[in-house]
């Protein structure tokens, strides 16, 4: 762990995690570490480095391993650094050749094995701690059947085109192979972590066993970013000594029960966290008046249309002003010290369901070049965002970041230099905070800023 600011512990309540070992400030490192095992997701195999995760610019002039033909790197350096394990695995590719149907999940399972000695013979100390919800996955009908297949599929590939003749048909050789590949993939579906570039977009896949440590939180106090197929644990926000360090294991933008039956379904724990603490209680008859009242104004938020402007006033800008509203009565409640989200009624419902919804239309809006449209979309969510994710979350800075470029591209900087320099001033904390000051990104919006306050000092 980093400088030793935190380190594992075992708590009584919240069993194993990790845990400040001082007093920490937001956008201090945690954690990093290199991936145990990864792999790119299928529609990220050509565009991206198969080594260090960065898109490559010159696809002609990138590295391909001219015996599989399958593999693409950035540099001659990556090539060599990824040469030890696609060595292994490249005499397989060609085996399977055009029958090469090997998912994501399939391909760690496949390095794991390689990285396990001759035979997947000599165990990895790294993985030993890694959370294994087998008996859980296998009494469950559908998704044993999935495992399974799975399971089944990676022992055939194995037996088949990396044992030797003699050891095909060993029955025993073939049930340890069995359970080896299933504590692999019972270990992976509980632990790995999805792997996103600079635009949060999901590239691929990994497994960091030291990351896995920490627990989740609704609320996390510390978020995973990704640096190439790096991974690096950022407070974003202050930390008190002995406090838990917490990340989200899934995506925030959703009402305590939807979060809660995720978790349950992907990592088999009931979430207590401040969000989720309050969602069994019963709601009040002010409650459900408040309900009627929002779920009333949601239902015509499904309307479409080939006029997007024509539908983004007359439809989704009234919506958008709705959920700013309900964020901001919300977060003004969680600062006065009340439950850190209202309790888990129809109007929470159809607030996390409008939001996803405008998230998806303000993207509609830039594809179609309506910037004007999009900034004040853009603009009325950015109080939901710091009410979902937090005010420092790798997800608000991004939506931040849209809105300067934005205001910078559909107005004239001058006329609202102020308020355009205060919201790329909030841009580069939060995005220094969630990614760091040397982060590609941070550095735009900094020199971004220096730009503007150029054109404040000349006004």
């Amino acid at each position: 762990m980093a400088q030793q600011l935190c380190k594992m512990r075992t708590h009584k309540a919240c069993g194993r995690g990790i845990y400040a070992n001082t007093d920490i400030k937001p956008g201090k490192v945690l954690h990093q570490s290199e991936p145990f095992v990864y792999a790119l997701r299928e529609e990220c195999a050509d565009s991206h480095c198969h080594a260090c995760f960065k898109a490559i610019v010159d696809v002609d002039r990138c590295k391909v391993c001219t015996k599989c033909n399958k593999v693409r790197y950035c540099s001659e350096a990556c090539y060599s650094k990824a040469a030890a394990v696609h060595d292994l695995e490249c005499e397989l590719f060609q085996s399977l050749g055009d029958k090469r149907n090997l998912t994501p999940t399939m391909l760690l399972m496949l390095r794991w094995w390689f990285k396990s000695g001759k035979n997947g013979s000599s165990p990895c100390a790294t993985t030993k701690m890694l959370s294994d919800h087998g008996t859980r996955i296998m009494d469950d009908a559908k998704k044993s059947k999935e495992f399974q297949l799975i399971i089944d599929g990676m022992t055939h590939i194995i037996r088949s085109h990396l044992l030797d003749a003699s050891q095909c048909n060993d029955s025993t050789e073939f049930d340890r192979i069995h359970s080896l590949l299933s504590s692999y993939l019972f270990k992976i579906s509980t632990n790995v972590f999805s792997i996103t570039n600079d635009d949060l977009d999901v590239i691929g896949i990994g497994l960091y066993p030291g990351a896995a440590l920490f627990n989740h939180s609704c609320s996390p106090n510390a978020v995973a970013v990704f640096e190439g197929a790096n991974l690096v644990v950022r407070s974003i926000q202050a930390i008190k000594e002995k406090d838990a360090i917490c990340i989200a294991y899934i995506d925030l933008d959703g009402d305590s029960t939807s979060r809660r039956n995720k978790l349950r379904d992907s990592y088999f724990f009931d979430c207590f966290c401040d969000r989720c603490g309050d969602s069994q209680k019963p709601s009040t008859a002010a409650d459900n008046q408040e309900d009627n009242q929002y779920d009333a104004k949601s239902k015509s938020l499904i309307v479409r249309g080939d006029d997007l402007e024509k539908v983004w006033r007359t439809t989704y800008k009234p919506l958008a002003e709705d959920v700013h509203k309900y964020a901001h009565k919300a977060y003004l409640a969680r600062l006065d010290g009340c439950p850190s989200t209202p309790k888990s009624t129809q109007a929470t419902k159809t607030f996390h369901e409008n939001f996803q919804q405008l998230r998806t239309f303000q993207l509609d809006l830039i594809d179609q070049q309506l910037f004007s449209c999009a900034l004040e979309c853009a603009k009325f969510l950015q109080g939901a965002y710091e009410y979902v994710y937090g005010q420092c979350h790798p997800v608000t800075a991004q939506n931040l970041h849209v809105i300067v470029k934005l205001m910078t591209h559909t107005m004239d900087a001058q006329s609202n230099i102020r308020e355009v320099c205060a919201l790329t001033q909030k841009c580069v904390t939060a995005t220094s905070i969630a990614r760091g000051d040397e982060h590609p990104i941070s550095k735009e919006v900094r020199g971004k800023l220096m730009e503007l306050q150029s054109v404040a000092g000349r006004c």
